[in-house]
């Protein structure tokens, strides 16, 4: 069975990196519910940018990218326009 969910575009920063990509949450759920709600230690992201903190250069870009939820140290929903 197929669960529909929605495309949540997010900006994640940690120590070193700015990471910007898409999370699929539930339709009523928040940011925050997806967060806490699952046991996984990791965070998964498609359509990722992954960019240095220090002068914003682009690292990496990938389809598809698990973070380890222990890295993140801000995370929020992308603004229009704001992605990288």
């Amino acid at each position: 069975m197929r669960v529909e969910k929605n495309c949540l575009k997010t900006v994640i920063y940690t120590a070193k990196f700015k990471i910007t990509g898409q999370i699929y949450i539930l339709p009523q759920e928040r940011l925050t519910d997806f967060l806490t709600a699952s046991s996984s230690i990791f965070l998964p992201l498609t359509n990722a940018e992954i960019r240095t903190v220090e002068n914003d250069k682009i690292i990496a870009k990938t389809n598809f990218l698990n973070l380890n939820k222990n890295e993140v140290t801000i995370i929020y929903p992308a603004e229009d326009g704001e992605e990288g």
